[in-house]
């Protein structure tokens, strides 16, 4: 890499060294902004381009399906009454009754 003798061991002996440490330092601090900077602007690049119209209908139907869900519908509410059901009964019929609604 074109850059790796920004992160040798360069340990100060005298003041012209302590200078060269910190111009070191310092362009250490600016390769890692760069990095950050490039991968931010890739990702924000790529996303833009994303224009297939599969992906964008997708990403409505995700949006609209999140704002309209019930809460007796999550997951986790779902989870709960089955686990309920099941630590509550011991009949087979009511361990079914538990998956069907868990829509398994």
């Amino acid at each position: 890499m074109a850059i790796s003798f920004l992160y040798e061991d360069n340990n100060p002996k005298n003041d012209s060294d302590n200078l060269v440490h910190c111009v070191l330092y310092f362009a250490r601090q600016f390769h890692c902004v760069c990095v950050c900077v490039q991968a931010v602007w890739r990702g924000h690049s790529l996303r833009r381009r994303i224009k297939d119209k599969k992906v964008h209908e997708v990403r409505k139907k995700v949006q609209e399906a999140t704002r309209n869900v019930k809460e007796e519908d999550k997951l986790y509410n779902r989870t709960s009454s089955a686990l309920d059901f099941l630590l509550s009964y011991r009949q087979l019929s009511h361990v079914l009754q538990a998956l069907i609604q868990l829509g398994m």
